[in-house]
């Protein structure tokens, strides 16, 4: 009886949200929404852009595993929201004339988790393919601007 109730009670928990999530339509979680606007640096704030990357990457790889791909393509906006204000942030603020380590961290992280979705576009239904394709040039493309933005091109 023990074991059902703990079941039981594991699976409600997974089900109900948790504040320091974030919703589907939101990119970054309450505690990393703080975080931002307590960072007077560009540089620190790289450093919370790329842990709330990662944080969407490993809920998309989930997803895919767990065969729920339905929720993918509104994690994958997420993750474009969340990267189209990176972007912007950088842009605004970086200093050209110095390579920011963090947004070599940050583009080394992007490159990496692009590649593991592009490995795990075979689990994709084939329905599904073309979009999914859709959202890693899209992903892609953001990637390279960073890169520029790094080597100024």
């Amino acid at each position: 009886m023990l074991l059902v109730w703990t079941l039981i009670l594991a699976a409600v928990s997974q089900e109900m949200p948790s504040s320091s999530k974030a919703r589907a339509s939101e990119p970054l979680t309450t505690a990393e929404k703080s975080q931002l606007e307590r960072e007077p640096n560009v540089e620190d704030r790289i450093r919370v852009y790329e842990a709330a990357s990662s944080r969407i990457h490993r809920s998309i790889g989930n997803l895919i595993l767990r065969q729920q791909f339905e929720d993918v393509g509104a994690e994958m906006s997420s993750w474009l929201d969340l990267l189209s204000e990176a972007q912007k942030d950088v842009e605004q603020n970086i200093r050209r004339k110095k390579k920011s380590k963090n947004l070599i961290r940050f583009e080394i992280h992007l490159r990496k988790a692009i590649g593991d979705l592009k490995e795990r576009k075979l689990q994709v239904p084939a329905d599904q393919q073309e979009d999914f394709e859709s959202w890693l040039t899209r992903l892609e493309h953001v990637r390279k601007k960073f890169v520029d933005i790094l080597f100024g091109g």
